[in-house]
């Protein structure tokens, strides 16, 4: 008859192994040097004693949780109700891939406003449920930062970089830059401009590439007074483009839901797109349509591996790892076309 339960050294005895190399089975950790035969012959030995860890006991005598946490900004209005970011679910993905590879979990946290407020933040630090953090995106004005940073906790900054940490970003700059040439190459010269966030990161850069492509053309934008990342701003975006400037035949906007957003705004006021006026976005949000917004995609799936695997290197403290600033690419659509030849809003 069975024991009730096996110690990690009766493991290691019956898979004729050391109990090294049994924890290095069950982490999952491909730095070892387990050959993958071996790590299945040591799996199938703990299944059939039903073996596992204690988790507290490991903790404790460790002190690793082998738990990372992903922080992120709040849900804007009704989570039901709004399009959920594809670029930071996809990087939740590639994210937890990479750690769970690596015998890691990972931890969704919500940097809401009571969360912020009670310092919540701090008692998973100093009670050591987390080996690092990934922060996907940081604003400058976000407070806790720097509370979290006094901790020394390895941290990687994922769609943001403020330049105190590890980053991984991508190239929003060129993104932009190259959809506005191509804005240009169509034959637009009445652009219009919707900004993102100019706390964030993306916010920087995008405006930055059609600022510099628009100014090497000889182009002067309309900038919106609003800016945003959502589809909530699209109605009075676009009120204030009708009303500034009627002649214009392409909105450049910072986000893909802010450009259906233009697009549903402009049908209620009988303004076809393309036909009368282009609208681009900016992210590579695919959302089942009929058309898509011409745009770039971000690497978000990669932005997530890469920013865990950095966060495991910190953790190990194997070296000092760099930053790192992905490609974009282009994703042509449906609702850039060259401007009409004749074209005012009238209300």
């Amino acid at each position: 008859m069975l024991k009730k339960s096996v110690n990690i050294r009766e493991i290691a005895k019956l898979a004729g192994v050391s109990a090294t190399a049994v924890s290095y089975a069950l982490k999952g950790d491909p730095l070892s040097k387990l050959s993958q035969e071996k790590r299945r012959h040591i799996l199938e030995v703990c299944a059939k004693y039903h073996y596992h860890p204690n988790e507290n006991t490991r903790r404790m005598f460790s002190r690793k949780a082998n738990t990372a946490a992903i922080f992120f900004p709040p849900v804007i209005g009704n989570a039901c109700m709004t399009y959920v970011d594809q670029n930071f679910s996809c990087c939740l993905i590639g994210a937890q891939s990479e750690l769970a590879a690596r015998g890691m979990d990972l931890l969704l946290i919500e940097t809401n406003e009571d969360f912020i407020r009670e310092k919540r933040y701090l008692r998973l630090i100093r009670g050591g449920l987390l080996d690092g953090i990934l922060l996907w995106g940081t604003l400058e004005d976000d407070s806790y930062l720097d509370d979290i940073l006094k901790e020394k906790l390895p941290l990687v900054m994922l769609q943001s970089d403020l330049g105190k940490t590890p980053a991984v970003t991508s190239d929003d700059y060129a993104g932009a830059r190259m959809l506005t040439e191509e804005v240009l190459r169509a034959g637009h010269r009445k652009i219009a401009v919707v900004p993102a966030t100019l706390t964030s990161l993306f916010g920087k850069r995008f405006l930055a590439g059609v600022t510099d492509a628009l100014k090497a053309a000889d182009v002067p934008p309309l900038f919106t007074a609003i800016s945003g990342f959502d589809d909530r701003i699209a109605q009075p975006a676009v009120d204030e483009i009708l009303e500034r400037a009627p002649g214009t035949t392409c909105i450049m906007t910072a986000s893909d839901l802010t450009a259906w957003g233009c697009i549903r705004e402009l049908s209620r006021r009988g303004v076809k797109v393309p036909e009368a006026v282009s609208v681009t976005g900016a992210g590579g949000f695919y959302l089942g349509s009929l058309i898509q917004v011409d745009s770039f995609r971000i690497p978000s799936y990669r932005i997530g591996r890469e920013g865990a695997r950095l966060l495991c290197d910190l953790i190990a403290e194997r070296g000092h790892p760099e930053s790192i600033l992905l490609p974009v690419d282009p994703l042509p659509g449906d609702t850039l076309r060259k401007p009409a030849e004749s074209w005012q809003y009238k209300s």
